[in-house]
């Protein structure tokens, strides 16, 4: 199925073209995700939270939080989880006592190794065949659009819009 034009054989600019390949892309980002966990007992944000933890060094929850771009209480949660599960330990800081730096522990290595071809094998080999101006330009828009919609999405965080029932509640004059 093509899914490169619109209706009516337009190019594809309409935003409703572009939520609609987002929701797309949304949908097949979920199914490739309960593969993995299938295949290898762990989440997506669990596995990219194992490998922040591998790619930085002395990582803190709020650096690995804004690493993996995920919510500092999510990436709480995902390091209760692997904590308890025995694939990360916490060992608090020399300097300052009250900082944790969460570590991969040997497990933790063990089921990131297992995990990582579950994660990007064909999707990567995919992307790479495609010409590379053809790649840059799809990161940059990608990054464009995830710029827009995380500016978006903290313009709505800040807004108080008003409650379901305060807005069928009003009364007009």
């Amino acid at each position: 199925m093509d899914h490169s034009r619109s209706s009516g054989g337009k190019e594809p600019q309409a935003p409703a073209d572009l939520l609609r390949a987002l929701r797309r892309i949304i949908r097949s980002v979920d199914i490739r995700s309960k593969y993995v966990a299938r295949a290898v007992g762990l989440t997506t944000p669990q596995i990219v939270v194992l490998q922040g933890i591998r790619d930085l060094t002395n990582v803190t929850s709020s650096s690995l939080s804004a690493y993996v771009s995920l919510s500092p209480a999510t990436v709480t949660t995902i390091l209760d989880n692997l904590q308890a599960r025995g694939f990360v330990s916490r060992e608090r800081s020399q300097s300052d006592r009250r900082v944790v730096h969460p570590r991969l522990t040997d497990a933790g290595h063990d089921v990131l190794a297992a995990a990582l071809p579950h994660m990007h094998d064909d999707f990567a080999e995919a992307f790479e065949a495609m010409p590379e101006e053809q790649r840059v330009e799809t990161v940059a828009a990608f990054r464009r659009i995830a710029d827009l919609m995380e500016k978006l999405a903290a313009e709505k965080k800040s807004a108080n819009p008003p409650s379901p029932q305060s807005a069928g509640s009003r009364r007009s004059p």
